[in-house]
């Protein structure tokens, strides 16, 4: 039988781990309407507790993560992983900011979940409630452009125009 190349290996890696993240995602969905079993209300009441109204959205994320290796054709440079973490404790921490000084919001897994309360209760000790909001949404300002690469492709435009101008 022949040999997987290490080109191969990576592709069959990446399709592995884009069908686990597409998987959990879908269980994940499953769960919210309770079509998931024990282990799906377990799974669910866990996302809830930590991450709370982001739970809902916690299957964007992992789409998101499978997308991505789906579509990769190079190494994926380690900042996108971390700037899609960042983007998913930022907006936990938006959510939960509003709530940070109810005490009831964690038992009634509103806001941002255990996560979101402890990122927003850091900062909102240390800044306030609207230099923390500041903070936040610059966070996930950031975390969007250095997904997308935003300032990558301005540049590629540029370069692409010069391109065009000295055949000109």
């Amino acid at each position: 039988m022949d040999e997987i190349n290490d080109d191969g290996k990576e592709r069959l890696k990446d399709w592995t781990l884009a069908l686990i993240f597409l998987t959990l995602g879908i269980v994940i969905i499953l769960s919210f309407f309770g079509l998931a079993g024990k282990a799906g209300k377990i799974l669910f009441s866990f996302l809830r507790l930590l991450f709370g109204w982001l739970s809902y959205a916690s299957f964007i994320f992992l789409f998101c993560l499978s997308w991505l290796f789906i579509k990769r054709e190079k190494k994926i440079p380690f900042y996108k992983y971390l700037a899609i973490i960042i983007l998913f404790l930022s907006f936990a921490s938006i959510f939960h900011l509003f709530f940070v000084n109810n005490e009831t919001a964690l038992e009634e897994k509103i806001g941002g979940g255990y996560v979101g309360y402890a990122l927003s209760f850091a900062l909102f000790s240390l800044f306030g409630f609207w230099a923390s909001l500041v903070i936040f949404i610059s966070l996930v300002v950031m975390s969007f452009i250095f997904l997308f690469d935003l300032f990558k492709r301005k540049e590629k435009e540029e370069e692409s125009n010069d391109k065009k101008e000295q055949m000109n």
